[in-house]
């Protein structure tokens, strides 16, 4: 929790507290396009306990990047599947990888995993991974694997895979989750550090209500 207390309207975080959202009357708004239906001070209402162990900034960013990590996953598996299997079969695991995690990754969240998979994210890391591997596999005369790793790489940094895929998925998602992802994501993590650090969060049911309603607004026409 901050010690300046919550934000109101839509005054953005800024730079020098290191924050990438903006709270509004609609709920949390990242700087990725993310939306949580929960508002920051409705946060520090339900989960006293928990912000007083991990900042909301951190829970942000944890959620964040666990719902892009579908796509951080795809990346850096794809040219371990390529210099393993053939092009075709390389591909089919990737969309598989991607789409089961896409479905059951927001109920396996995990602290550490999360600060991993933000250092995965990099994208020179990223950028460097397959120059080597795409070489590798150029020099052995594998071109189509070349072709495949080139085309499932923009697939992915341009968020085509991701697009396709929730598309896809969308019944199977809906009928898994009660909440959009992101709410569901960012519920999953305040859970889990409850968990870890015996916490009381003795309110969640009523900020997922507060969730599902503000949702449920957002969807009407007009809004």
């Amino acid at each position: 929790m901050t010690e300046s207390g919550p934000r109101s309207g839509t005054e953005p975080t800024s730079d020098a507290d290191g924050r990438t959202f903006v709270d509004t009357p609609y709920g949390l708004f990242t700087e990725q396009g993310l939306w949580f239906h929960v508002r920051e001070e409705e946060l520090e209402t339900y989960a006293t306990d928990v912000l007083d162990a991990v900042s909301i900034d951190t829970l942000v960013a944890w959620a964040s990047v666990w719902l892009r990590s579908p796509r951080t996953l795809s990346l850096w598996l794809l040219p371990i599947f390529l210099w393993t299997l053939s092009p075709v079969w390389a591909a089919g695991a990737m969309l598989g990888v991607h789409g089961l995690w896409t479905l059951f990754g927001p109920s396996l969240v995990s602290e550490l995993a999360a600060r991993l998979l933000g250092y995965l994210e990099n994208v020179l890391a990223q950028a460097l991974y397959y120059v080597l591997i795409l070489s590798a596999l150029a020099s052995s005369g594998a071109q189509v694997a070349v072709i495949v790793g080139l085309s499932g790489f923009i697939a992915l940094r341009f968020q085509l895979v991701d697009k396709g895929m929730k598309f896809a998925l969308r019944p199977a998602i809906r009928r898994m989750y009660s909440l959009p992802l992101p709410d569901q994501v960012l519920r999953a993590f305040l859970i889990r550090v409850a968990l870890n650090r015996r916490l009381p969060i003795p309110q969640l049911d009523e900020m997922a209500s507060e969730m599902l309603d503000r949702w449920g607004d957002s969807r009407k026409p007009g809004n």
